[in-house]
């Protein structure tokens, strides 16, 4: 995405080409450093909420005269207008923007210096329950292309518990059905493997074997489109799982859904955190935390039930 489609920059006006280009050269340097479109879109979303704002309070200004006041002005302005959890994304997003700023030279020092990254409640993302998960397979019944490809998806997601972006990447020569396992790139760029059991590749041999007589079955996709749309992209991903969601009665389902529901479910049935992180492609333990914490309160009583503590006396 370009960074005029983040914002309707007036090139006539100095200070708009100045944010501008700033946009410009620090998505380019994202891509040098091997940043997802996913990630990149995010930090340039936080440039162009911050800049919007500062238009809207006519206090638009060059990025070395951005103070501190001004960040928590805008801040405060997102928690009003939008939500605590809107907030905290923006403001994480545009904290690496102005250290990259200082890297250029641009700016001596940042003016998030001082501020407090705004605190967003702990809600844990739902998991999808068994009753739901065959719901939503029953959804995708039939022969039919969409039938069979959505069927694979939804398999896939949740026997790997992928990224939407990773399952949305794949290629055709992704997958092994030799050794049942896909190859995805997550993120910056980290190639992993990740297995998957019998009924998942019996799902992708059916998507496959119809996907031959595809018009585009030439092009190295994975997932195709209904028609002549080329590779099902991320967002279009995402669309379908709600429309199967909605027809299966599971509400508001979404991508990330999966990958909590995945998480929760490998260490319920005995699943030890190392192998999950490498199968999740998490590089850190506070995100591997994140993940497990849906339904986490199930788990602990499950284990408590199966130890009967209270039974030994």
């Amino acid at each position: 995405m370009g960074t005029k489609a983040l914002l309707e920059w007036d090139l006539g006006h100095s200070l708009h080409r100045h944010w501008h280009a700033l946009a410009r050269d620090w998505r380019r340097s994202l891509r040098a450093d091997g940043k997802s479109d996913a990630t990149i879109r995010i930090y340039l979303t936080a440039v162009r909420h911050l800049v919007a704002w500062l238009i809207a309070e006519d206090d638009l200004c060059t990025a070395d005269e951005v103070t501190r006041s001004r960040i928590r002005g805008w801040v405060a302005h997102m928690i009003e207008t939008r939500s605590a959890a809107t907030a905290n994304t923006n403001y994480r997003a545009i904290r690496p923007f102005f250290a990259w700023l200082i890297g250029e030279g641009v700016i001596p020092r940042s003016p998030m210096e001082g501020t407090r990254q705004p605190k967003t409640p702990d809600k844990p993302i739902p998991v999808i329950r068994d009753r739901e998960m065959t719901k939503l397979l029953n959804a995708c019944a039939g022969r039919g292309f969409l039938a069979l490809r959505d069927r694979a998806i939804i398999r896939l997601l949740a026997d790997t518990g992928v990224r939407r972006g990773e399952i949305a990447g794949l290629d055709v020569v992704d997958v092994d059905l030799d050794y049942d396992f896909i190859r995805v790139t997550g993120k910056g760029g980290h190639v992993r493997t990740v297995p998957f059991g019998a009924k998942t590749g019996r799902a992708l041999t059916q998507y496959l074997r119809t996907r031959e007589t595809h018009k585009l079955a030439t092009l190295p996709a994975l997932w195709l489109g209904a028609s002549s749309r080329g590779r099902l992209s991320p967002v279009a991903l995402g669309h379908m799982l709600t429309r199967r969601g909605t027809a299966a009665g599971v509400e508001g389902l979404h991508t990330h859904q999966f990958r909590h529901t995945f998480a929760h479910t490998f260490r319920k049935l005995g699943g030890n955190d190392s192998d999950l992180k490498r199968l999740g492609g998490w590089k850190s333990d506070a995100m591997l935390e994140r993940y497990g914490r849906s339904a986490a309160d199930e788990r602990a009583h499950e284990a408590h039930r199966r130890l009967a503590i209270g039974d030994r006396y």
